[in-house]
């Protein structure tokens, strides 16, 4: 539980200030879960992060740390795997994150140069980051080439084919389990689950 301490100094060892500067003290902090699990190379992406307890914090960040490929693979011409680590272009990123409650918080995904995996790791102090290895893949950005059928009926229930680039499943399930993935589709201003 979060507790105030307070900070005192002696320069003897034996006789110690009087001043009572308090100091916060919290539990360990955990991240458990995060929604969606992956966004474009440009960044942007509002991620909600689940764990905690995230109270008492006076400096929240989300770290993302580059740590391997995208479940689509290494890319053509990738010198090793320590591609995916820290060299070769790959940005450890750290952005402000914003707690919702103690055991929620928000962070934008950072800009990173090309596709990869991130280990997402948060600190409430800008200092020490949780460990847990919680995964964000970074994608280029899906283009629609074409859809099947043109049109459809405006109330709905038209299976529609896309075809394109750049569409990935990767696989995890989101944090909320009604959700099977974050993949969606939009049609004007409805959101819809892919089916298959």
């Amino acid at each position: 539980a979060p507790a105030l301490v307070n900070v005192e100094i002696s320069l003897n060892g034996q006789q110690f200030t009087h001043d009572s500067v308090p100091f916060s003290v919290h539990a360990p902090v955990a991240v458990d879960a995060f929604s969606p699990s992956s966004g474009p190379v440009e960044g942007e992406t509002v991620v909600l992060v689940l764990g905690g307890p995230f109270a008492n914090g006076s400096d929240y960040r989300c770290r993302f740390a580059p740590s391997g490929p995208t479940s689509s693979g290494v890319p053509v011409g990738a010198p090793s795997a320590d591609y995916w680590r820290q060299g070769e272009e790959a940005v450890i990123a750290t952005v402000g994150g914003i707690p919702l409650n103690s055991s929620a918080m928000r962070c934008v995904s950072p800009r990173q140069p090309r596709p990869l995996r991130a280990d997402v790791e948060v600190t409430l102090n800008g200092q020490q980051h949780t460990t847990d290895g919680a995964r964000f893949d970074f994608f280029d950005p899906p283009t629609i080439a074409a859809t099947y059928p043109l049109h459809g009926p405006t109330a709905g229930g038209t299976q529609v084919l896309l075809t394109g680039t750049g569409f990935h499943d990767f696989g995890r399930v989101s944090a909320w389990p009604e959700a099977r993935n974050d993949l969606r589709c939009r049609f004007g201003a409805s959101i819809l689950a892919p089916t298959t």
